[in-house]
């Protein structure tokens, strides 16, 4: 299924709505934006992804789907 989502960080001044795929991992998608250029650097190892509607971290190695991560969502990373 196909979620459009808000990815957004202060510390990399950026702020994007994308459409995934429910099924893609959360690391995957910061690292194809990145790729794209939308993001200037990759974050290093250590960041983390936060989801504003739960107040959640979330780990990037899993899907959006696994972690709870619906349409409409603004995920936060830094």
């Amino acid at each position: 299924m196909q979620l459009t989502l808000t990815f957004m960080s202060e510390k990399y001044s950026f702020q994007k709505d994308i459409m995934v795929n429910s099924r893609q991992s959360i690391g995957e998608t910061i690292q194809i934006l990145t790729e794209a250029g939308y993001i200037t650097q990759l974050p290093g190892k250590g960041y983390r992804v936060r989801s504003l509607r739960t107040q959640q971290f979330v780990l990037s190695e899993k899907s959006y789907e696994q972690s709870g991560i619906y349409y409409g969502d603004i995920l936060e990373f830094s």
